[in-house]
């Protein structure tokens, strides 16, 4: 009976492992194939970026600045 239920757990894991490779690769060829800009046009986007630090205008204190999560 826990032999039984032992190849049962095992099964399953592979099972899981396999779906999650599959959706993984799945995905990245997505992105791939559905990217709205070229690779090269999103890295000097990515490069330009600030990061998501926006400072405040100059009639502000220079010291005080927010981060935004993206």
């Amino acid at each position: 009976m826990k032999k039984r239920r032992k190849n049962e757990r095992k099964d399953t894991a592979k099972k899981v492992a396999a779906g999650l490779t599959v959706g993984a690769a799945i995905g990245a060829a997505a992105g791939v194939l559905l990217a709205p800009k070229s690779g090269q046009e999103t890295r000097e986007d990515t490069n330009k970026a600030d990061y998501g630090v926006s400072y405040p205008p100059q009639r502000q204190m220079r010291s005080s600045f927010q981060i935004h999560v993206i």
